[in-house]
């Protein structure tokens, strides 16, 4: 199962969520709009917390803002042994918020991927909102197991939506 997380001017119906559940992809996308950063968190942790008390094995995704919300997700899960891998099995993360860490209220800043857990990043070198240079320097951070494929996009990757599609199959967790 697919666990959404959308942008600060997105929707849990937005494009992203449309496109990936018209290709068959499970996922559940909680309602972050006009929440502080804090709150999405909150928000999308109590969503997780639900899919993993149901059994389900979670991969966590995340476009602009919502990126930022399921990376802190996975650093704070870091320090629960058994959780990253077994139960949550990566990120898929589209032009990820990470340039505002630290910045903003409820933002951790220097966030790394944790150690093991796969994470895919898809991010348009066009982009004028979130410069592609934060997730150069998140994967910096990160090490290994984290992969960013830089797109002739935009922000909004719309004509990148196959390769968010790809990055999702290439960690889904199996039903």
């Amino acid at each position: 199962m697919l666990l959404w997380a959308h942008g600060m001017l997105g929707s849990p119906d937005g494009s992203k969520v449309q496109y990936l559940r018209g290709r068959g992809v499970a996922l559940v996308a909680p309602d972050l709009r006009d929440q502080p950063l804090i709150e999405r968190i909150a928000r999308t942790r109590r969503a997780l917390d639900a899919a993993l008390a149901d059994g389900h094995r979670v991969l966590l995704g995340g476009s602009s803002l919502g990126g930022l919300v399921v990376g802190a997700i996975a650093a704070e899960l870091a320090a629960t042994p058994g959780v990253l891998g077994a139960q949550v099995v990566g990120l898929v993360l589209a032009a990820p918020a990470f340039h505002i860490c630290g910045a903003v209220e409820g933002a951790p800043a220097g966030l790394a991927a944790p150690e093991g857990l796969p994470v895919r990043i898809v991010h348009g070198r066009a982009d004028a909102v979130v410069p592609v240079q934060a997730s150069r320097d998140y994967r910096a951070r990160s090490g290994r197991g984290v992969s960013l494929l830089e797109v002739d996009d935009d922000h909004r990757l719309d004509a990148s939506l196959d390769h968010i599609y790809g990055a999702v199959r290439a960690l889904q967790a199996p039903a």
